[in-house]
């Protein structure tokens, strides 16, 4: 799989009332311009040192490996950086390469995590087109080419709060990646409103971030309301994810982050504004043990056992019945000719049965 990166505009948020609507977020931005992931790119380290951001559009036109041409900088920080670019190998136009000075991540653990995370195929993760070691200016970078997105919830979360059904809506295709994640060994370490994506009207995590269960923590920093209090030198687990998942639903019901208010607390303080409907599983997702936390497929249980039974073949006409005038009822005409046809047929083979037996012997 490949990874992906989006671009709109918080000029973009007009259309938004259509969401009321239609209740599908990712309708509501249509512009694609400079976007929040892009200008907060999303890494599973968080170096300190590396390019100044204002170096980074010198690279522009420069073209990685002789294949990926730095079309337009889009956005980036000290650490790193996120250029338009195109697949031609896999025949798209458009893609998002993210260039990350070799020095500032511990290189070879990157570049594995990429390449099983490349392998891994669902349609709500973001896809891998490609990654490696490049230079630039005669230094070492990583780089990672992704689908290039349209639009992020972070941007629609600066203009309102989504409502309950569309947090619904939006939670289903997340939990069903994150339970694909967890059943074949992977965290995604990283989730958060600027990881939620969309391409071509679809919704989709971001999956640059997405790394082995039981990878070192040491690479991220426990410094957000989306990291659990147990990353600080532990191991990724699961558990991390569903964390995180709970912070986002909250700052997706109320633009605000929950806080830890006492660390002696079991559960975090939620801020007002988060329904009741909500509340009980925020505070299981966010519960301070891990082992007290849901799993993704416990979360995704009820969109199951609430999904609709859809009729794929066209049923047969219903036998229809006609009342008298006693109240009873007679089936109509054609089923009264087959039952007359039936009994025609007996008595002709019972005349052949007599016929027989007058025969002389």
């Amino acid at each position: 799989m490949r990874v992906n990166a989006i671009a709109s505009r918080p000029d973009g948020i007009a259309p938004i009332a259509r969401v009321v609507r239609r209740r599908h977020w990712i309708r509501a931005l249509r512009v694609r311009a400079h976007s929040w992931w892009y200008l907060h790119p999303s890494m599973t380290a968080e170096p300190t040192t590396g390019t100044n951001t204002d170096a980074w559009a010198a690279w522009e036109n420069q073209v990685i490996n002789g294949t990926f041409p730095l079309r337009r900088f889009l956005g980036g920080s000290d650490h790193s950086a996120v250029f338009l670019t195109e697949s031609s190998a896999h025949g798209l136009a458009e893609a998002a390469i993210k260039l990350i000075p070799a020095s500032t991540v511990p290189a070879a653990e990157q570049l594995a995590h990429w390449r099983a995370a490349a392998a891994l195929s669902h349609p709500h993760l973001v896809r891998i087109l490609d990654f490696g070691r490049c230079e630039l200016g005669g230094r070492e970078f990583l780089f990672v080419v992704t689908e290039y997105a349209d639009q992020v919830l972070t941007q629609i979360l600066a203009a309102r709060a989504l409502n309950a059904a569309e947090v619904r809506e939006v939670l289903r295709p997340v939990l069903e990646t994150l339970a694909f994640l967890h059943q074949h060994g992977f965290v995604h370490s990283r989730l958060k409103p600027s990881n939620f994506l969309a391409i071509n009207d679809q919704l989709k995590i971001a999956g640059d971030t997405v790394r082995p269960t039981g990878s070192a923590s040491s690479g991220v920093v426990s410094s957000s309301a989306y990291d659990a209090p147990e990353l600080s030198g532990g191991k990724m687990s699961p558990a991390n994810d569903i964390w995180a998942l709970g912070a986002t639903i909250v700052e997706g019901l109320t633009q605000t982050v929950p806080v830890w208010a006492d660390s002696l607390r079991e559960t975090v303080r939620l801020p007002s504004g988060v329904p009741l409907s909500f509340a009980g599983i925020v505070q299981r997702c966010m519960a301070k043990s891990p082992a007290s936390r849901p799993t993704a497929t416990e979360l995704l249980s009820p969109y199951k056992s609430a999904q609709p039974i859809q009729v794929i073949s066209t049923p047969l006409p219903a036998v229809r019945e006609a009342p008298t005038t006693d109240g009873t009822s007679v089936r109509s005409s054609g089923t009264v000719l087959l039952s007359l046809c039936a009994v025609a047929g007996a008595l002709v083979v019972l005349l052949v049965a007599w016929a027989a037996l007058r025969a002389p012997s």
